[in-house]
């Protein structure tokens, strides 16, 4: 409800069938483990008034849609799912948003890709691949990793796109 300034540690923990949330703009901070373990947590909205974000707050797959700095203070697995998220559906992101989010990616590049090749479809690679510089080397890491991670579809796919560049 409007009025509460924050959430404490384990208010939420393991609540299994929260799905999302979103939190009102009265909210400053958000304690330790207050949603982990919220395995059906997808979503959670955070308004520009969250300062504070204590640790493990969120499940590891939980996409947090936030402002720029919110999320340079979320922990690398939110940023994760959050950049997943973000390549699968650009709309739902502002400009300044994505800025951060793109940044996140370029800096991480190898763990996205890891994440891509187990989680991603061809249309978040593809996206993936459109806000990046693709080079051969790039190229190179892609195939690489799908090879690695056994991932026969997205090899398919990379070699398709890597053809008609």
């Amino acid at each position: 409800p409007d009025g509460i300034k924050e959430i404490k540690d384990e208010t939420f923990e393991n609540c299994t069938a929260l799905e999302k949330v979103v939190l009102p703009e009265s909210i400053v901070m958000i304690e330790s483990r207050a949603f982990k373990g919220c395995i059906s947590l997808r979503e959670i909205i955070l308004p520009q008034s969250v300062y504070k974000i204590g640790m493990l707050t969120f499940a590891e797959n939980t996409v947090v849609i936030c402002t720029p700095d919110i999320f340079k203070k979320l922990p690398a697995e939110n940023k994760t799912s959050t950049s997943l998220a973000y390549l699968a559906d650009k709309s739902r992101f502002t400009e300044e948003q994505a800025e951060a989010i793109n940044a996140y990616i370029k800096k991480n590049r190898a763990d996205i890709l890891e994440k891509l090749m187990t989680q991603g479809t061809a249309d978040m690679m593809k996206a993936y691949l459109e806000g990046a510089s693709v080079t051969k080397k790039l190229m190179n890491e892609c195939l690489e990793c799908a090879e690695r991670t056994g991932n026969v579809e997205m090899k398919a796919f990379l070699l398709e796109y890597n053809a008609k560049k």
